[in-house]
């Protein structure tokens, strides 16, 4: 927001140069980005954070400085020194639902004349970067700089039925706005109607045919509240952000409405002539709003701040910012209206040491830690398991939850994606039910820009309805892919591409990091589109992932020329399983024994089937089975596959010796024919 300092000085005395008070302001924390000299003036560039809405106007900044700098104000807008006439205006207005507009006020001026306005308005306006249109719509525009009050005056005469209606629009309206744009409006957006159609965007902007033109003689100047989540609901959706909606949006002062109003009659009679017809009409449901309240201990805001205020040291700052304080070692503090961001006793306490600085708290010669908050145990598994992937060379992605419709169509995975009602854009209409097709896309995007060799990974919920109940589940699952080479260009010459088994590895050794050793690949059950081959990976005997390379017609439709491998695994069984309570044991004290089997394996089974078999007729001796060779040749093989496997033994209560481990050889060959039809070469 852009601030004159001439302007400030109507209301306060600022008797600091302008590069204190910029650091001032900043230390205060209202930050200044920039300084601009405007002939004689000087021009704050201010960053205001979304919870400070009264600053949002140049009495507002004033009322900080004055603050700041233990001032008194010179004039305030706000006190209304007249009586109202509460006898309402000439046009009547209604309510559709008090939640949407809980107060709507206004007034009639007629016999006005349309002009330009004086000169030092519309320089004044100009500087602040508001374009100068007529001497009516610079009166609202210059109060609601001022005020901070949103305005809108409306041509009394395109009022139809001289009655305005605050309702929601209807699903077959339309307007033209002030822009000139037809807008087609449903329900979800606020309007303010004549007896025919709206004449407005409540809170954004009106429509071309009651805009105040050149001829218009008699006017209505509207001054309300809207509800904010209605009015950014509304600017999001038409993509139409405004003066008016940016401040409804942060929840203007319910309390200002007719003080505003009041002050854009005064300048629109004094610049434009005209008398004012009838009262001021003010519809507001709940007149009697208690007074926000807040109270603390003095010993509290010394604990919670660490310092050793007086009663008067934390009075001081807050009555110089126009808050009401009662009480003694106790104190209660009135929160005026302007101030909704101050709801609880932290930020009272946050209000007192920004005024009286962080430097006048004292350095402690020790620290105390009286509560150490620590992370969920969840939360450092899943730290862990980032950790490790990391460590295998992979980057973490992050990607948006939303996707479209098509993007899924390719997968056949057999779920319905979840509509959103409301999207923010055509392509991102559905929310994510794998993790799958943003990492795809990002590493499209990676390889348009050039990138060759990828590992990455995501961590995030997916989004899928249970059909049984209807409700929407939110699993969390892991995914990653790979593609490249393993190390390009390397000096040894090791310059192959990922395989399927480079990838398995890495899920492997993430089971293994994590001491989850019941697991298991098996091949693809039933007809997946995603993958052209892999497997189905378990832990015990749950299905909690799959892990390959993507088929050719995914390929395709995502544009990716190379060969993708990736894996989806979710989370909840392995944070279920994941110990990190290493029990170590003790170096082997008796030797190993080895043995090698070379197999003739039918092509149907697996080496998993295999390993299985052999630590179950190991009777505990297999220490570890190692595939160190494989062949296939028809005539030899007899249309078999010949597998060569190396076999530790090894047993920790003695030596083995050649009796006890042909014994269980033989018993493992036999549980490999039986089971599997799997014979030694040669022997058959």
């Amino acid at each position: 927001m852009k601030v004159s300092v001439e302007w400030l000085r109507e209301f306060v005395d600022i008797d600091i140069g302008i590069t204190e008070l910029a650091c001032k302001l900043t230390d205060q924390g209202v930050s200044v980005e920039g300084v601009e000299k405007v002939g004689k003036d000087y021009i704050l560039d201010l960053e205001i954070t979304p919870n400070r809405p009264d600053l949002l106007s140049v009495f507002g900044i004033a009322r900080e400085i004055k603050a700041m700098l233990q001032k008194d104000i010179k004039k305030n807008p706000f006190k209304i020194t007249e009586e109202v006439q509460s006898n309402g205006s000439d046009i009547i207005v209604e309510i559709e639902d008090y939640s949407d507009c809980p107060r709507y006020t206004g007034c009639s001026v007629e016999n006005i004349e349309v002009r330009t306005s004086p000169d030092w308005l519309r320089q004044r306006l100009e500087v602040m970067g508001v374009r100068s249109l007529n001497n009516i719509v610079d009166v609202t525009n210059y109060v609601l700089l001022e005020m901070g009050q949103p305005l809108h005056a409306f041509d009394a005469e395109c009022i139809k039925g001289r009655r305005i209606n605050v309702r929601r629009a209807k699903d077959d309206e339309s307007i033209i706005t002030l822009d000139g744009l037809t807008r087609k409006l449903d329900r979800d957006l606020l309007v303010i109607a004549d007896s025919k159609k709206p004449i407005a965007l409540a809170g954004i902007m009106g429509d071309e045919e009651s805009e105040i033109k050149n001829n218009t003689k008699h006017i209505f100047i509207e001054s309300a509240y809207f509800n904010p989540t209605l009015i950014r609901r509304g600017a999001r959706r038409l993509n139409l952000s405004t003066e008016s909606s940016f401040r409804f949006e942060r929840k203007a002062d319910i309390h200002a409405l007719i003080p505003a109003l009041l002050r854009a009659r005064e300048l629109i009679i004094k610049f434009c002539g005209g008398i004012m017809k009838g009262g001021v009409t003010d519809i507001y449901k709940k007149q009697e709003v208690e007074t926000e309240k807040v109270t603390f201990s003095i010993k509290w805001l010394n604990d919670f701040l660490g310092s050793n205020f007086s009663r008067e040291e934390i009075i001081e700052p807050l009555t110089l910012l126009d808050l009401n304080v009662k009480g003694d070692t106790s104190l209660e503090v009135e929160v005026p209206s302007f101030r909704r961001d101050l709801d609880i006793k932290e930020d009272i306490a946050e209000e007192v040491i920004r005024m009286v600085g962080f430097d006048s708290i004292p350095m402690r010669s020790t620290i105390v830690f009286e509560k150490v908050g620590s992370l969920p145990h969840s939360s450092l598994k899943i730290g862990k398991i980032k950790e490790y992937l990391v460590s295998r060379g992979y980057d973490e992605v992050v990607n948006v939850s939303f996707i479209s419709s098509d993007e899924l169509k390719p997968f056949k995975m057999g779920i319905k994606p979840i509509a959103i009602q409301n999207p923010i854009t055509s392509n991102l209409t559905h929310m994510r039910s794998t993790l799958i097709v943003g990492l795809l896309k990002t590493v499209k995007r990676n390889m348009n820009i050039g990138s060759r060799d990828m590992r990455f990974f995501e961590l995030g919920n997916v989004f899928i309805q249970n059909q049984t109940s209807g409700k929407v589940e939110e699993p969390l699952k892991i995914a990653g892919v790979i593609t490249g080479k393993v190390k390009n260009q390397d000096w040894r010459g090791e310059n192959r591409t990922f395989d399927y088994y480079d990838l398995k590895g890495d899920i492997e050794g993430l089971f293994s990091f994590v001491n989850i050793n019941d697991n298991r690949f098996e091949k693809i059950k039933g007809e997946l589109s995603l993958l052209e081959e892999g497997s189905d990976i378990y832990i015990e005997k749950e299905k909690v992932g799959f892990v390959g390379s993507i088929s050719a017609e995914i390929s395709d439709y995502f544009d990716i020329s190379k060969k993708v491998l990736l894996f989806e695994i979710e989370l909840a069984p392995l944070l279920n399983r994941i110990s990190f309570d290493y029990n170590f044991k003790d170096l082997p004290r008796y030797p190993a024994v080895l043995r090698d089997l070379c197999l003739l394996v039918p092509g149907n089974v697996t080496h998993q089937q295999i390993e299985d078999i052999i630590r179950k007729s190991g009777k505990g001796l297999v220490e570890k089975i190692q595939l160190f060779d494989t062949y296939y040749n028809n005539k030899i093989t007899r249309g078999l596959r010949s597998l060569t496997y190396s076999l530790t033994f090894r047993s920790d209560s003695g030596t083995l010796n050649d009796e006890k481990v042909n014994a269980t050889v033989d018993e493992i060959l036999k549980e490999l024919d039986e089971g599997l039809g799997i014979n030694l070469r040669g022997e058959k």
